[in-house]
């Protein structure tokens, strides 16, 4: 079987060098990418089973949240991976299986351009009250 690690961190990078915007693993499905708004299955991996998936949730979790998410069969955490990309990680149960999506949060902050907002907004902002 292969190191849950490796597997997260190569799953994680093929995402973000596409400037993916979720990440999503579900037992008996590829990982699916969220990539310009379109769900795509990562097809140069493996189906993800129930054995991976409980290994990467225990790299994720500590004890506490482990008894979180044995409870509310829910949780919804953030980490900072790979020393540089933070993630919004819900980690859930669907089927009676684990699940976990993966939300990147960017390290800038959008601007109205970027966010293809009116320049006028600019105004707005500039606003006291």
């Amino acid at each position: 079987m292969e190191v849950p690690s490796i597997f997260l961190n190569r799953i994680l990078a093929y995402a973000a060098k596409r400037n993916g915007s979720n990440l999503h693993l579900a037992v008996g499905n590829l990982p699916m990418a969220r990539i310009d708004d379109k769900l795509l299955a990562v097809e140069e991996e493996s189906i993800i089973t129930s054995e991976l998936i409980s290994k990467i949730i225990d790299l994720l979790v500590s004890e506490e949240e482990k008894k979180k998410l044995n409870e509310d069969k829910e949780i919804v955490i953030v980490k900072e991976l790979a020393g540089e990309f933070r993630f919004r990680i819900n980690i859930f149960y669907q089927k009676n299986f684990p699940a976990i999506n993966f939300h990147f949060i960017p390290s800038a902050v959008k601007g109205l351009p970027d966010l293809r907002l009116p320049l006028i907004l600019n105004n707005l902002i500039k606003l006291n009250s």
